[in-house]
């Protein structure tokens, strides 16, 4: 899932999938440049590994339903609605 946006300088950013019962079902920090930034998520909200043998490691993607993107840059906070569809 592509996420879009522009910043007037380069800045920290903290990008947030909220769902809705206000829980955070992933985020993620990372330094915008000036201008236009994408990011590129996978949709996955959980890694689960294990170094135990015969053990199958495997991700946990987003589940279907309503959710918040929320983009915190420079104190100021952008939401937006979207939902995940099957």
């Amino acid at each position: 899932m592509p996420i879009s946006f522009w910043v007037n300088k380069a800045n920290e950013v903290t990008l947030k999938i909220i769902n809705q019962t206000n829980e955070t079902q992933w985020q993620t920090q990372f330094k915008a440049k000036k201008g236009y930034n994408q990011y590129r998520w996978d949709l996955v909200t959980k890694r689960v590994n294990s170094p135990l043998p015969y053990y199958t490691n495997h991700n946990e993607l987003l589940k279907k339903g309503k959710y918040t993107i929320e983009l915190t840059v420079g104190g100021k906070v952008l939401r937006k609605a979207f939902e995940a569809v099957d």
